[in-house]
């Protein structure tokens, strides 16, 4: 039995051999192998294969050595040939059928659990190259004899590990090894390829009946090479052979972002704030912008930067030459800020309520949160006015991230969204006439609540919003309502603002008569928040006709009592679930009805913040990055209609829409992942086109279903970004994408196969 290890873990390495030309090896860890020499035309050269199997020690009659970057070996006909590392045997063979040229695939799918966790290189369609240092520690451990199972394999690699002082080396199972070999197969020139265990669990009765067409299961070859301990069988007869062989990684995808060490995201937490267009009467927001922004340090397993790094916001001109340093003289806020606030004391002009400026020439250091795990800047008074008087409501900052030393690592822009479009005055008179109404409706608010408006520092006229008005203040509207945007605000048993007025306002009239509940497009909405000149939903839903109310519902229902403003929000899971895109996130728009989600793949994360699970704008996904980060900020996910919103991820990707190329952030392109990636996503490449085969074998199509559609023709999730082109099989043949083509797994395989896959 030892020997038939030895000789199946031989096979298994020259089949992973197999599945790759290539080889992420570096020619000093792997021993060359003697080139025959016409003088010795007895010395014969197979190939140790699953993927080509290097590092491996080999004994054939008088030729010893190890197995190179392709899994060569050499040996004489006849003369049995053991391969081993350290003191482990793998297998055995014997060679009388096995002719120069041949690949020897290992069918033991125990020994190739056990290679494809030795490899260095942890990926399934590159050369398995065993890890000369884990040679080393399984000769420290003394291991001898290969492990029997799962579980007894798992304890080795994770031995191995412990010894090593990393956890490089990860377990295979033997399903995923089996899996794994089915794809292999396809790899190789069907008349040079040799089964070493023709009655391989991992053969299903449709194989065998297709490898082996005769009753009992084996042909007359195949059974004498049984017997002779190496099949002499090939791939000759096995009709899906031929309609599946689409699998090379003889050129992997360019490693374009190979000499980038970091990379910076930054996004306005919010995609748009509102602020009054002027204080002097009112104020229902204060200008109150939130910049966030994540350093990821690249690698093959890349991480984020905290507060070892200095990320600072400054002011950015933008193409058409506007810039917005300033503040000043664009609003009259600070006239009246230690009126509307008065706990925060005196502000000076271009301070925000946080402490944080207007962004200028100079540089500001943004604040790492330790819970979010990112840097915020909060409450920059940004206006929507640039410095020569024109409006500008998308003004752009450039984050800068530096170490220690003050030296940069890297940069890169993103706007502050600001409004002041919330135009009481399309309905109403003037700012006064909302006051006298408030009063003739409620003529004993302010003395009702005047002590619990004093002991908040609010120094209101009892006779009335007017009166205090004309004899004293402007008066803050979450003073006595409260307003989730602005913490710590409101008195108890005073209606929530966002009830107050999306209630009262439901049933009113706009300028054109219809009632302003009753819209179901953005136009209603825009009359208050931003707004036609600014255009707030201006992201990829926006623009694919997603309305404000797909998502909140009508005002009748944003504004129904006990609702929780600005937490009871949409999540992405009610519109993104199964497979599917809702047009809309509620089911009663009256009522704003979230849809349920049958899954979590696109879910905002479920834990909790206040009791409400947490908004998008708190969550993050894949590595621990906001969902913001890559997708950009609610309102405007990428991409934005507005040009200066795109140009970090062209910047980062070379093109516009969602960060989506792995090598943004992984260099030396990561390890091949068929689950890992963003919501459940597998590697996108080359290398993913090289080795999907041994997923789908291993799990089926079911997965994906998810983003290729339920009958694999392809949907709007697996839209490319960008041009792309594959090379297929070993005939080097190429199949090309447009920038927003379907995958569809049709394109390069026909339906026989997707039966067989099926």
């Amino acid at each position: 039995m030892k020997s038939l290890r030895f000789f199946l873990i031989g096979i298994t390495s020259l089949i992973l051999a197999g599945c790759s030309t290539g080889s992420s090896s570096s020619d000093s860890d792997v021993v060359n192998t003697p080139t025959a020499t016409t003088e010795d035309s007895s010395k014969l050269k197979a190939y140790y294969v699953d993927e080509p199997v290097a590092n491996i020690s080999y004994i054939c009659g008088k030729y010893s050595d190890k197995t190179d970057k392709e899994g060569a070996f050499f040996f004489e006909k006849g003369k049995d040939c053991s391969f081993y590392i350290s003191s482990l045997s793998l297998n055995s063979i014997k060679t009388d059928n096995l002719n120069d040229g041949d690949y020897v695939l290992e069918s033991d799918s125990n020994v190739a659990a056990l290679l494809l966790s030795l490899d260095k290189n942890r990926m399934y369609s590159d050369t398995i190259e065993v890890d000369p240092r884990a040679i080393e520690a399984l000769a420290q451990l003394g291991v001898d004899e290969l492990p029997k199972d799962d579980n007894e394999r798992a304890n080795l690699i994770k031995k191995i590990n412990a010894l090593l002082g990393d956890e490089n080396l990860q377990a295979v199972t033997k399903k995923e090894a089996e899996a794994h070999l089915k794809q292999t197969i396809y790899n190789y020139d069907k008349d040079r390829v040799k089964l070493t265990e023709p009655k391989a669990s991992w053969l299903d009765a449709e194989m065998i009946s297709l490898y082996y067409p005769n009753s009992n299961g084996l042909d007359s070859d195949s059974q004498s090479a049984t017997n002779s301990g190496t099949s002499n069988y090939n791939l000759a007869n096995i009709n899906w052979y031929s309609t599946t062989k689409i699998y090379t990684s003889e050129l992997e995808r360019a490693k374009e972002f190979e000499k980038r060490d970091y990379t910076l995201l930054a996004w306005s937490e919010l995609g748009m704030h509102c602020m009054d267009g002027e204080y002097n009467v009112f104020a229902l927001l204060p200008p109150y912008n939130t910049l966030k922004a994540q350093l990821i340090i690249n690698g093959t397993s890349p991480r984020i930067a905290s507060s070892d790094v200095t990320i600072t916001y400054e002011a950015a001109t933008k193409e058409n030459g506007n810039i917005n340093t300033t503040s000043q003289n664009k609003t009259d806020f600070w006239l009246y800020a230690d009126k509307l606030f008065p706990t925060v004391g005196s502000l000076a002009v271009d301070q925000g309520l946080k402490g944080k400026p207007t962004q200028s020439q100079t540089p500001v250091a943004m604040d790492f949160n330790i819970s979010q795990n990112l840097f915020v800047a909060e409450g920059i008074p940004a206006t929507p006015k640039s410095d020569s008087g024109t409006r500008d409501e998308y003004p752009i900052v450039r984050v800068v991230a530096k170490d220690k030393n003050g030296e940069v690592l890297a940069t890169t822009t993103t706007t502050l969204p600001v409004s002041d479009e919330m135009d009481c005055m399309r309905c109403h008179d003037s700012r006064v006439d909302i006051l006298e109404k408030h009063d003739r409706n409620f003529p004993d608010a302010v003395k009702n609540l005047a002590s619990e408006l004093k002991d908040r520092g609010f120094d209101y006229d009892d006779d009335g919003l007017v009166a205090t008005y004309k004899n004293k203040s402007p008066i803050l509207c979450a003073s006595c309502h409260k307003s989730n945007a602005l913490v710590g605000s409101g008195i108890d048993g005073v209606k929530p603002l966002t009830e107050a007025i999306h209630s009262a306002h439901a049933t009113r009239s706009d300028t054109n008569g219809e009632l302003l509940g009753d819209g179901e497009d953005r136009n209603s909405c825009y009359a208050c928040h931003p707004g036609e000149g600014t255009k707030c939903l201006r992201g990829a839903m926006g623009s694919a006709g997603v309305e404000c109310q797909s998502c909140h519902g009508t005002m009748e229902a944003v504004g129904k009592t006990g609702r929780d403003g600005w937490k009871e929000e949409p999540n992405c899971q009610a519109c993104h679930q199964d497979g599917k895109r809702y047009e809309d996130a509620v089911t009663n728009k009256s009522l704003g009805t979230l849809r349920e989600a049958l899954d979590s793949r696109f879910a905002t994360e479920q834990a909790n913040i206040d009791t409400h699970p947490r908004l998008y704008k708190h969550s993050t996904g894949h590595g621990g990055i906001a969902c913001a980060g890559c997708h950009g900020a609610q309102h405007a996910i990428y991409p934005s209609s507005v040009d200066a919103e795109n140009r970090q991820n062209i910047e980062h990707q070379g093109y516009k829409g969602t960060l989506r190329e792995c090598g943004v952030c992984h260099k030396n392109e990561p390890a091949i992942t068929a689950h890992n990636g963003p919501h459940g996503l597998h590697t996108i490449g080359q290398r993913w086109v090289d080795m999907h085969g041994t997923v789908v074998l291993r799990e089926g199509l079911d997965n994906c279903k998810s983003c290729h559609g339920t009958d694999l023709e392809g949907s709007f999730l697996s839209k490319v970004g960008t041009d792309r082109e594959f090379k297929l099989g070993v005939m080097n043949k190429k199949v090309s994408f447009e920038a927003g083509e379907k995958v569809s797994c049709k394109k390069c395989h026909n339906s026989n196969l997707m039966e067989v896959s099926k």
